[in-house]
């Protein structure tokens, strides 16, 4: 996959995870629904010194010497975030920005094998041999997304920059 950039600078996964501490200050001067004025946003240009900072709900993307340094959130940063872009209020405290795990680094996506046909159905010889008894049989249908529960009234998610 080729290198990922925002607004011209390129982007880097983060080699090892931040603490951030949300202060009572932050959140009051902070905007609901933007990733870059958000609560969690005014705590990493304080105490990390950013140049400029995005705060999504599966991505933080922080601007540092000219280049952006990918995170993710902690459950508990995505919750509040959800939160607080939905109206509530935002609690103050300690949170985690994570690293990228390495399969989740855009330097190493990789795309799911397609089933080899529409319906599969296991009824190998050596399949029944293993236990004594006919396999379960396996149905696949091919092109059927799954079904995601979608929150809505918040910001996006942060992992459709290119």
């Amino acid at each position: 996959m080729p290198e990922m950039f925002i607004e011209g600078a390129s982007v880097e996964d983060a080699k090892r995870a931040v603490r951030i501490t949300i202060s009572e200050t932050d959140i009051r001067h902070a905007s609901r629904k933007l990733p870059e004025d958000c609560a969690a946003a005014l705590a990493c240009k304080r105490e990390l010194h950013a140049d400029d900072v995005r705060i999504h709900i599966g991505r933080v993307y922080l601007k540092m010497n000219g280049k952006w340094v990918r995170f993710r959130p902690s459950p508990a940063l995505r919750t509040e975030i959800v939160a607080f872009d939905r109206g509530g209020q935002f609690a103050p405290g300690e949170y985690l920005l994570k690293a990228m795990p390495p399969k989740k680094s855009h330097h190493n996506h990789k795309t799911a094998p397609k089933p080899k046909s529409i319906i599969e159905h296991s009824h190998s010889p050596a399949a029944t041999a293993r236990r004594g008894r006919p396999a379960r049989r396996v149905h696949i249908v091919v092109n059927s997304r799954r079904r995601y529960h979608r929150v809505g009234g918040i910001r996006p998610t942060g992992n459709n920059y290119r």
